[in-house]
């Protein structure tokens, strides 16, 4: 993996930990069929959270 890929990689993580982990997403889920029919859709409510040392994530 070169410098510039691991660095970008590292960037991303902690924007995604500074601006989603430890907040609620809001939504609505939608399941479908194989063949792409909509079977159910319904709200949910997603939340992140960070581990102690910030190198995991946990969804509840």
């Amino acid at each position: 993996m070169s410098t510039d890929n691991t660095a970008a990689q590292l960037q991303n993580w902690d924007n995604f930990c500074r601006y989603h982990v430890n907040r609620d997403w809001y939504g609505i889920w939608t399941r479908y069929s194989a063949d792409g029919q909509i079977i159910e859709s319904f709200h949910c409510i997603r939340s992140f959270k960070n581990s102690a040392d910030g190198n995991q994530i946990y969804q509840d």
